[in-house]
């Protein structure tokens, strides 16, 4: 599986690189200028964004399952289109002070908390914090109680962007964190839901000290900031490869989660070695995948990286990894699907169970279909 580096020396504070057992083989046959530059001068995921939107600024980047059930539809947002909500939601969050500097491991950060299922909203958010120097903290959506509040200490939170069903839940967890006396969530006193919530909901958020911005309100201030500063034109804070797009934290389940600090060069990297690796024109433009992993993982923070560097669609699944195979593949049709063990096993026991209980020429037409594969 892998094995620790030691042909160079561990940096202090750091474990020794852990690497594949095949890296020698693999380094011995790869172009290391283009695994740092797959792209001419792309070394960071903001150069790779701003090359596709001038590039391919019509082509659809980002999907969303819409309609009734049963009348289900993928709608798009083109790379344009992401493009002016993320530079919205960037300079709305910095209007309205969302994103304040803070210091830590002698650096200094902006963070931004994200917390929802995968969704367009997740995606502009966090590539609007590509162009205001802020790291993403990435926060599972079935993050438990202690976990959230340790992740929320420990990088100084003052902002989570989320879904509006867990609004109320992380409103409840400050409230009840107080009254126990514990602090960890006393710097958390933004919320931006990205849907609609009732006025009780508000109404406990301000009693808790927490205000709550609907993420179509970051956008309208971000227009609005953008418009009055027209005559020098607003610039984004263009990151380098050594910073931290994403913080992606362990789930907690084994003790208190395990922060990776994600670079943009390690994330380009990633994504350029998929295409040395397997072929340089093996994913491109023509190709989608479906965005159904949590976005707070590194695996689906690789996976968007690549979509961005080389322009393969991304359709979100709809919400429900139960529907995934009967209703979100074949709407959606994917070229690529990345996934993980325990899902290709729930697929392949679905398919399975089909084809036995196929009988007649069904079975002898599937059974010739399986053998021919």
């Amino acid at each position: 599986y892998g094995t620790w580096r030691t042909d160079i020396p561990r940096v202090d504070g750091y474990s020794p690189e852990l690497i594949s057992a095949d890296f020698h083989k693999i380094s011995a046959q790869t172009d290391m200028d283009k695994l740092e530059y797959f792209h001419e001068g792309c070394d960071t995921l903001y150069k790779a964004f701003d090359r596709n939107v001038k590039r391919i600024p019509d082509h659809p980047m980002l999907g969303t399952m819409t309609g009734p059930e049963g009348a289900e539809k993928y709608e798009w947002m083109t790379f344009k289109q992401v493009s002016v909500a993320a530079r919205e939601f960037a300079a709305g969050c910095q209007a309205l002070n969302l994103i304040p500097e803070v210091e830590g491991a002698g650096k200094t950060f902006r963070f931004l908390g994200i917390q929802a299922k995968n969704r367009k909203e997740w995606g502009i958010s966090h590539i609007g914090n590509f162009h205001s120097g802020t790291t993403t903290i990435a926060l599972y959506d079935t993050l438990g109680e202690e976990a959230s509040k340790y992740v929320i200490n420990q990088t100084e939170l003052i902002t989570v962007a989320m879904s509006g069903d867990l609004v109320p839940k992380m409103i409840k967890l400050k409230v009840d964190a107080t009254a126990a006396g514990d602090d960890r969530m006393a710097r958390l006193v933004n919320l931006v839901t990205f849907d609609d919530i009732n006025a009780t909901v508000k109404e406990e958020a301000s009693s808790a000290g927490v205000t709550v911005y609907h993420f179509n309100e970051v956008l309208a201030k971000g227009k609005e900031t953008l418009a009055a500063n027209a005559d020098f034109d607003w610039k984004p804070v263009e990151p380098t490869r050594e910073d931290c797009p994403m913080f992606s934290y362990t789930s907690g389940t084994t003790g208190d989660p395990k922060g990776v600090m994600l670079t943009h060069g390690a994330l380009c990297g990633t994504s350029a070695s998929v295409q040395l690796w397997l072929g340089a024109s093996i994913l491109g433009e023509a190709d989608t995948y479906i965005s159904y992993l949590p976005a707070a993982h590194s695996f689906e923070a690789a996976l968007f990286a690549m979509s961005i560097i080389y322009g393969v669609k991304c359709g979100y699944f709809g919400g429900d990894v139960l529907k995934l195979v009967g209703r979100d593949l074949p709407l959606l049709k994917p070229t690529f699907f990345p996934s993980v063990p325990r899902l290709y096993n729930k697929i392949f026991g679905k398919l399975k169970a089909g084809i036995d209980a196929a009988t007649g020429v069904k079975a002898w037409l599937v059974s010739k279909a399986v053998a021919a594969k």
